[in-house]
């Protein structure tokens, strides 16, 4: 039987977190939790009391999430090296949100993994590639983005301000091109192999 890794990214709804944890629950599978360190509340919930309390469920690292931002991927890359650590040598790791919600039962979702060594992820179609890096990346990458800029004692309300004013002074700067640039959807279900090149790529590059 193939062992599961659920890397949950999350911010609000801890009931629907732990419902969703009891839906997926199974002898195989165990769940990487990140909350977001703004969702300062939701960590007080009885929920997450229970959660913690569990021999299936690890909480990583916080860290401030925001959306566009490359907090995103850290918060994924934490999930991902707790649970490539893991002494369970886990076969596959699922990237999902908190507000997922399965549709299909655990057996019939480690049915579709039994067979070889299957991954899944949406990227761009070349065809799609080739027309959005003239078009669509170039406003995503061409200029410096302060998204994830953070300012201890300054109130959220104006670092949000300030941070659309830097953003928009950005645009009169332009960055370096980035070659052979690909993109694609946040969520995936990776074999093991490929987490194992994806952090073996980013601690060589």
């Amino acid at each position: 039987m193939k062992l599961h890794a659920f890397l949950l990214q999350v911010h609000a709804y801890p009931k629907q977190l732990e419902a969703l944890i009891d839906l997926l629950k199974a002898p195989n599978h165990y769940f990487f939790i990140h909350v977001d360190k703004k969702s300062r509340q939701m960590m007080q919930t009885s929920e997450i009391a229970r959660l913690k309390k569990r021999a299936d469920v690890t909480f990583v690292p916080s860290v401030r999430v925001n959306h566009g931002g490359f907090s995103m991927v850290r918060a994924t890359l934490n999930m991902l090296e707790a649970a490539i650590a893991s002494p369970k040598k886990f076969d596959y790791f699922h990237l999902i949100s908190g507000q997922d919600y399965p549709c299909m039962s655990s057996a019939a979702l480690d049915a579709v993994f039994e067979a070889g060594e299957r991954s899944y992820m949406y990227f761009d179609s070349p065809e799609e590639t080739e027309n959005w890096r003239k078009n669509k990346y170039l406003s995503r990458t061409q200029h410096y983005n302060y998204t994830d800029l953070y300012i201890p004692l300054v109130p959220q309300k104006i670092q949000t301000w300030m941070i659309k004013g830097l953003n928009k002074f950005a645009k009169s700067y332009k960055r370096p091109p980035i070659p052979n640039i690909y993109a694609g959807w946040q969520w995936f279900s990776w074999h093991r192999k490929v987490v194992e090149y994806v952090l073996r790529f980013l601690k060589d590059n």
